[in-house]
């Protein structure tokens, strides 16, 4: 799937749908950290103090496959369950995100990846 396409997927979602879309998408060849920046995109003007990179990374880790493999196959969710708790966990690092008075992360990037 070209980088256009992907765009595509995202455009017009709200950044709390990327999870689902990645969830039901079947293509974990590591492009969900790009969607999730694609749709964390818009607060780059509405919430200027809002970092995206990290919080992209942020979501990622914590709705990616390995988390899932972990809920449904260690934990014991069901995959509704796993969903469900990965899409309210990605949801609190975003409010957390968008709210400056919120207890800051760790400051550490991700520079040294890219």
């Amino acid at each position: 799937m070209a980088a256009q396409e992907d765009k595509a997927i995202v455009r017009g979602l709200r950044p709390g749908h990327v999870v689902l879309v990645w969830l039901t998408s079947g293509l974990r060849q590591g492009r969900a950290i790009g969607w999730i920046e694609t749709a964390l995109e818009p607060l780059r003007k509405t919430h200027p103090y809002a970092d995206v990179h990290p919080t992209g990374d942020r979501i990622r880790s914590a709705t990616g496959i390995e988390s899932l493999v972990w809920l449904t196959d260690i934990a014991g969710l069901s995959r509704t369950e796993a969903a469900d708790l990965m899409r309210s966990t990605a949801q609190a690092l975003l409010r957390a995100t968008l709210d400056p008075s919120a207890a800051s992360y760790s400051t550490r990037t991700s520079s040294n990846r890219r």
